[in-house]
């Protein structure tokens, strides 16, 4: 190793060192592997990263938009890391400050890091030194239409500084998070994925590719995309001592159980709990399943935090925060999956695919000192027999996951328990266990039973995305046939849009303008936002007194309208053609339709 890479590893680590402290605290010790991820990122490598949940593996992002910050040597001007959820986007941005709003590491601040999202638009080009995101925005990004400027696209008001945004993504390293959850969603996501990795590796661009599961099935067809990627993975590459002598220490006390019955038992389950541990979390597969189970807690005496989808964004961010406490029962759906960090002492989760499954075990014992603290853990896991039945004879979806690959889990858990001796164990924390089973080997077992297999999705919509990922002009006409032949979203089934609670009472106000920068406009965008798919915006326009806030034709004004259509298939077409002239600003949600507690009553329209 010459002198110059002496130097760089040196201030690689010396800055991940001063911001790993700064947010675990003074104790902390370096992870192997991460930084060795961080210089193979710099050699001009694309890296897969595969490290266990709870590994710190977000530690890179932030070193390398520290490095960024501080104009380390020649490293990239900027991070911008890629999540599937915005939940977890919330979490890892929230680390990084208390909650009085102040930093705790004083360089990267409320002017160097930003979230650009929906419903939080922080840095509009991707100009800062570190920037957490979605696939959405990066992909819009990518092809020359930053959201924040798609409207003035298409009136003429504006080229759209559609290069800003192209050329910060060129000239970034670029972190995809939780990739798992990319890979077994839509055939969409899947395709979209695939078309921008196989774009930045041939721009060689600094790429970093990461999950806590990547089985063998993900590996090869990550590998088949990216040639001569650096593949690094814990267990099998590098491993901590410490780490594993902790999760080691856990498995031995988390006790693998599957029960049958409906979602009646998660909430027995989780009652039975309550009392004997201090932090008990329930983990279900919907929405509605969330509220019912939380509802049948509070029918027993007890007051759960309701975490999902559906909870407005002054909300999350303080159930969030209340999920860090010492003592807490909680109620979610995935959005807690991966990448939020919270530890409990029990787990009651819904019946899911392997991945998801290991991803959810790693909120179980998560922290040193609830291992301390518990004799035993339990990681209960339920399933209704009759609906998985039926949903492998008809749709193939129990709820929303595949259910080949649900039953494939329930099948390889209970065939690997009936091996275990005493001392043996199922290792949920980590992918290798010499006494047990690691997770790795449960996924591999899952998925092999299941012959699940990843293909990459081909069409006429993914090779025009790949024509405007390498184009630098923008073309406004492919852009809006796309966006019509790919039903608004080119991510999604569904594409996603903005609801907002009415807390301030506008929806009176019929065919009102409103201006964006009105105060009380810009709390309810801010405080009371929410994320709706296209089905929700409809039956909610239909069935109940929603309104839509539409932007006016110069783009200046929000303007309140009632529903057009009563007709789902004609309303459908109307909001998707508002979405892709990005005249739609919002769907207005009824204040009563909205639950402090529960937060919007999707069951009702579910």
């Amino acid at each position: 190793m010459g002198y110059d890479a002496i130097k760089i590893e040196n201030a690689v680590r010396s800055l991940y060192l001063e911001v790993l402290r700064c947010i675990v605290g003074e104790g902390a010790s370096e992870r192997p592997g991460l930084i060795d991820t961080i210089l193979a990122s710099y050699a001009g490598n694309t890296v897969i990263l595969s490290a266990p949940p709870g590994y710190g593996k977000t530690m890179i992002s932030y070193t390398l938009g520290s490095l960024a910050i501080k104009a380390v040597e020649d490293f990239p001007p900027r991070c911008l890391h890629v999540l599937p959820m915005r939940s977890i986007i919330e979490d890892c941005y929230g680390r990084l400050f208390y909650d009085s709003d102040l930093p705790k590491i004083p360089f990267i601040n409320k002017t160097t890091v930003a979230r650009q999202m929906m419903g939080a638009a922080e840095s509009p080009w991707l100009q800062k030194p570190l920037i957490f995101t979605t696939i959405d925005t990066y992909l819009l990004c990518a092809i020359s239409f930053p959201p924040a400027e798609i409207r003035k696209i298409i009136y003429n008001k504006s080229l759209g500084h559609g290069l800003l945004s192209k050329s910060a993504i060129l000239s970034s390293s670029t972190i995809f998070d939780e990739v798992h959850l990319f890979l077994e969603e839509s055939s969409k996501l899947l395709g979209i994925f695939s078309t921008v990795i196989r774009w930045l590796h041939s721009m060689r661009c600094p790429l970093i590719i990461m999950s806590a599961t990547l089985p063998e099935q993900v590996l090869k067809f990550l590998q088949n995309i990216l040639s001569n990627a650096k593949i690094l993975r814990y267990g099998h590459d590098f491993k901590d001592r410490n780490f594993e002598n902790e999760k080691l220490k856990a498995s031995a006390k988390i006790r693998t159980e599957i029960y049958k019955g409906d979602l009646r038992v998660l909430a027995e389950e989780a009652s039975k709990r309550i009392d004997s541990v201090d932090k008990v979390l329930i983990i279900t597969n919907t929405i509605s399943r969330c509220i019912r189970v939380a509802e049948l807690l509070k029918k027993k005496g007890y007051a759960p935090i309701v975490l999902h989808g559906h909870i407005v964004s002054c909300h999350r961010k303080d159930r969030l925060n209340a999920l860090k406490k010492d003592a807490w029962v909680a109620v979610t759906t995935q959005v807690v999956e991966a990448g939020v960090d919270i530890s409990a002492q029990s787990l009651i989760s819904d019946a899911a695919p392997p991945c998801s499954l290991v991803q959810r075990s790693g909120r179980l014992l998560r922290k040193e000192e609830d291992i301390d603290k518990v004799d035993n853990a339990e990681f209960i896991i339920t399933y209704d027999p009759s609906v998985l039945e039926y949903s492998h004879k008809s749709d193939n979806r129990y709820h929303v996951y595949d259910s080949k690959l649900v039953l494939a889990s329930i099948d390889t858990i209970k065939s690997l328990k009936n091996k275990l001796t005493v001392r043996e164990n199922i290792h949920w924390h980590l992918p290798l266990a010499q006494n047990g089973y690691g997770y790795e080997q449960f996924i591999e077992r899952s998925y092999k039973q299941a012959k699940f297999e990843i293909k990459n999705p081909e069409s006429y919509i993914l090779s025009r995305i790949e024509d405007l990922l390498y184009s630098f002009t923008i073309d406004l006409d492919t852009m809006k046939i796309l966006m019509k032949e790919a039903k608004g979203s080119f991510t999604r089934d569904q594409p996603l849009i903005l609801g907002i609670v009415d807390n301030v009472g506008i929806l009176t106000d019929n065919d009102k303008e409103f201006s964006y920068e009105d105060r009380e406009i810009r709390q309810l965008y801010e405080n009371w936002s929410l994320s709706l798919t296209l089905s929700d915006a409809i039956k909610l326009l239909t069935m109940y007194d929603a309104k839509i806030l539409e932007w006016d034709f110069k783009g200046e004004n929000l303007i309140l309208k009632s529903c057009p259509y009563k007709d789902s298939e004609k309303l459908q077409e109307f909001l998707i053609s508002k979405l892709i002239e990005q005249r739609l600003s919002s769907i207005v949600i009824p204040r009563q339709l909205y639950n402090d507690n529960y937060g919007l009553e999707l069951r009702i329209i579910d």
